[in-house]
Formats: structure tokens, C-alpha cells, sequence
């Protein structure tokens, strides 16, 4: 469903991509008339100030797609082996040159699904759309208590099991929805992520104000720790600002180098609608270190 065939690959300052028109127009409109409305989105996650996400890891996105043919159909075509093996072919020299560990391995499309049904999952769907849950994700964030957290309870586990372990991938999902107040602090994600792509369903001037710009950076390893997950100012400095526009695609390999921030958003007379995907693994390990 999405064009990958015009992708130009940029190396620098890591590997990352921009696709104009990703979705036929006919996809497209069906996609923005089901997109979630202002009232629907008052159930969902609230994440990073002025954010809204219908993730793939909660109920309530399988009950979104379940009612939206056209989503469904989206989400599939994304969720599968055929399209991670295109993400991984249109990336596959840089993926090569990383000594990236994905050459085999073993999909699992429903693993989100799964950890959808759990209990603390539903414990979570109940709570995330308070503003009380945003803040304390947003101090956990800055804080770093996130990282200390699943440095303990999931990466130091997974670190100690993963060599006796077959790769497996799995597709991250959601659609979200932003309006005054969200940003992005600059970061690179998480040690497990492999790629990771946006799509604009709204355009700078349907949004209008300033901030939700997609950002990255390239780093100066000699003025800061180098791969740092959080950067200081002075250790990073902008490469290339992607502005919101509809049916634009943005993709990059998630190395630990990777670094991307969003502007906050202000003064916004329309929310920022756009979906994010990323491909992640089952091991921290993924790349070369250089």
C-alpha cells in the first residue's frame, strides 16, 4: 500500500529517507475521512504534553480497526513479513554496513496483540487518557526513570537471554493525533528498535503555529558522551528540518546515532495527524559498535 520505489536513501548523518505522495490518493482520502475524530481521541493515550496515540499495544486499536475497513486493511499491510522485508531491502546497505543482526528471522505479527489482552494493559487503558498520566510520562522521560525502569525489568533480562535466542521482529503501530503542547526532547530511541517511519495526514498549514517538525540531528562525539540516549545542546546539531506535510513519508534506521526531536507545538488552529511505525526486535545488540 505504500510506494517505497521512488526512496532515496541519505547516509548522512544516519541512514534515513523522505518519500513524497507514500499513499495513492484514493488510500489516502479513505484513511483522513476514518482518522479518529477530536471526540474519539479523548479516550486515548495521552503522551508527551499535547499528543493523542491509538497504539498498537492497547485494546482499544484493535476495536478502532475492527469499525474501519480502511484502517484495518492499512495496519495489515504494515504488520506483516512482506513489508519489514521491504523496509529491510530498501535499507540493506546500510543495514549491511552497521553489521545490523536482522538478516534472519522470525516475524511475529500478532505479539502486540497479544500484550493488548494482558492485565496491566487493561489497567493502563483505563488510566492513559488522564492529564496527570502524561505528566508523570513526560518527568519519567526527562528524568530518566523510564530507561532505569526497563533497564531492570526488560533490557538487562533480555541482554542475559538473547544470545540463546532466534531474532524476532515485531511491528509497533499507532495513529496519533497532536495539538498545542507536544514535543519531543532530542533522542534516539530505544536499543531494541530497528527502523522506524512517520506519515503526515495533515499539512504545516492545516496545523499552522509553529513546532511539530520532524528534526535530526548529527552528533559531535568529542563535546558529550557519544550515543548518548538523551544529548546535551552543545553534543548534537540540526541537520534537517521535515515540516508536516500531507502524505509525506519519513523513515530511518534506528541506530544509536539516530537522533530526532519534534518542536513544541504552539498556537495550532488544526491538530497534527500522522501515524507512527516502528520495527523492533527481540535484542539490544543490533548494532556494529563503532
Amino acid at each position: 500500500m505504500i510506494n517505497l520505489k521512488n526512496a532515496l536513501i541519505n547516509s548522512f548523518p544516519f541512514p534515513h529517507s523522505i518519500i513524497k505522495n507514500s499513499l495513492e490518493e484514493k488510500n489516502l482520502n479513505n484513511l483522513i475521512n476514518e482518522f479518529p475524530t477530536s471526540e474519539d481521541v479523548k479516550r486515548y493515550e495521552n503522551v508527551m504534553g499535547g499528543r493523542k496515540r491509538l497504539s498498537s499495544d492497547s485494546p482499544l486499536f484493535y476495536n478502532f480497526i475492527n469499525k474501519n475497513p480502511s484502517w484495518k486493511a492499512f495496519y495489515q499491510s504494515v504488520n506483516s513479513k512482506e513489508f519489514v522485508n521491504e523496509i529491510f531491502s530498501l535499507y540493506k546497505d546500510e543495514l549491511k554496513k552497521s553489521g545490523c543482526i536482522v538478516d534472519e528471522f522470525i516475524f511475529d505479527a500478532d505479539f502486540l496483540f497479544h500484550k493488548s489482552q494482558g492485565k496491566s494493559d487493561a489497567i493502563k487503558a483505563s488510566i492513559q487518557n488522564k492529564g496527570w498520566y502524561s505528566y508523570l510520562l513526560r518527568v519519567l522521560f526527562k528524568t530518566g526513570l523510564n530507561r532505569a525502569l526497563k533497564n531492570i525489568f526488560y533490557y538487562i533480562p533480555l541482554r542475559l537471554t538473547q544470545r540463546f535466542k532466534k531474532s524476532r521482529i515485531h511491528v509497533h503501530f499507532d495513529i496519533s493525533y497532536a495539538n498545542d503542547g507536544y514535543g519531543v526532547e532530542t533522542h534516539h530511541d530505544s536499543e531494541s528498535r530497528v527502523a522506524v517511519f512517520l506519515i503526515f495526514f495533515s499539512s504545516r498549514e492545516e496545523v499552522g503555529g509553529t513546532g511539530g517538525d520532524f528534526c535530526i540531528y548529527e552528533e559531535n562525539p568529542t563535546l558529550g558522551k557519544k550515543n548518548a540516549m538523551f544529548p546535551s545542546k552543545k553534543h548534537v546539531k540540526l541537520n534537517l528540518t521535515v515540516p508536516p506535510t500531507k502524505n509525506l513519508m519519513f523513515s530511518f534506521l534506528s541506530t544509536p546515532n539516530s537522533y530526532h526531536s519534534v518542536p513544541r507545538m504552539k498556537n495550532t488552529k488544526g491538530p497534527l495527524k500522522f501515524i507512527y511505525v516502528g520495527i523492533s526486535a527481540n535484542k539490544t545488540n543490533l548494532w556494529k559498535k563503532k
